[in-house]
């Protein structure tokens, strides 16, 4: 499972490159070992998940010491390091709207995330917008989540426009999304 994820990041890397992101890569942050993430995850009452640590593995987060829109990792979120995600975890989890369990991996700055549902085996990833009621599963899994972003990287559907923000063709994404995710529900809609 971790190759597939590697594979994925490293596309991710290499689109953000080719978009001249450089100010985020530069500011993605050391790695962290299954080792640091699994315990921090266990205080808090989740079972440690390889995909999960497979991320953190890569890079943790992104340092603070740059913009919010130069931080996106994909249009419209950024890569929390592991201590904002676990401090975004434990206050949202006395929210009523939260589910223990959802553990956010991604944030948009105004409090929405893409969370892993440590609820459910393959930890799917659901989209938790502040305005809305429901989170449905965008995704299978990380691995399925990061699968897409890189393809979306690898085929110009993310991209830079004239005022230099990571933006996405979202017509072009959903098609990918839905045939790259065959089984959820969310992008046959």
């Amino acid at each position: 499972m971790t190759a597939s994820i590697d594979q994925s990041l490293e596309s991710i890397s290499k689109g953000l490159r080719r978009l001249g992101r450089e100010p985020l890569l530069t500011a993605l942050d050391a790695p962290l070992s299954f080792a640091e993430v699994a315990p921090a995850l266990e205080d808090v009452g989740l079972a440690p998940s390889a995909s999960v640590a497979a991320l953190y593995e890569w890079h943790n987060g992104t340092k603070r010491d740059i913009s919010l829109d130069d931080s996106h990792l994909f249009p419209g979120f950024y890569f929390p390091d592991f201590d904002e995600a676990l401090t975004n975890y434990k206050v949202f989890c006395e929210s009523p709207r939260w589910t223990r369990g959802w553990f956010p991996l991604f944030a948009d700055g105004g409090g929405d995330f893409y969370v892993a549902d440590f609820n459910r085996d393959a930890v799917p990833m659901r989209r938790f917008r502040i305005e809305y009621a429901e989170c449905p599963v965008e995704y299978e899994s990380l691995p399925d989540m990061l699968r897409t972003l890189a393809a979306a990287f690898d085929k110009g559907i993310y991209y830079v426009d004239d005022d230099g923000y990571l933006e996405i063709d979202r017509v072009a994404f959903g098609s990918l999304a839905e045939r790259l995710n065959p089984r959820v529900a969310w992008w046959k809609d």
